[in-house]
C-alpha cells in the first residue's frame, strides 16, 4: 500500500515524500521497492545516505529500484527505527537541508 502525502504533516523543515507498507515479496527479500514518483531522491544504481533513527546509513538502490542497506544487516536497519516489517509503515522524509530520512510508523 502506497499513500501520497503531499499535505500530510509536512512542515517548513521537512516534507513527507511517501508512506509505504512492505509487500510480501519485499518482506521475503528484505528489500524496499522505491516507487517512480520518489526516484529522483533515490536514483537507480546509486548509494544514498539516509538517516535511520539515530544512525546514518548508506542504502544501495539496484537497477530495478529496490533498496537495502549497503554494509549493515537488515536487522540493524529495522532495530534502528523499531520497525516490524509485517505491520508497520515506512515514512520517507526529505528535510529542508536536502537530507533524507526513513522512519517507522506503528499501525
Amino acid at each position: 500500500m502506497i499513500r501520497e502525502c503531499e499535505n500530510e504533516r509536512s512542515t517548513d523543515s521537512e516534507h513527507i515524500l511517501l508512506k509505504k507498507r512492505m509487500h510480501r515479496a519485499e518482506i521475503y527479500q528484505n528489500w524496499i521497492y522505491i516507487p517512480r514518483k520518489i526516484r529522483r531522491f533515490f536514483p537507480l544504481g546509486s548509494i544514498v545516505t539516509v538517516k535511520v533513527g539515530e544512525r546514518v546509513m548508506r542504502m544501495k538502490i539496484n537497477q530495478y529500484g529496490y533498496m537495502s542497506p549497503e554494509t549493515d544487516l537488515w536487522d540493524d536497519f529495522a532495530k534502528s527505527i523499531n520497525f516490524d516489517k509485517h505491520s508497520d509503515i515506512l515514512v520517507f522524509v526529505r528535510h529542508k537541508d536536502g537530507s533524507l530520512e526513513i522512519r517507522a510508523e506503528k499501525r
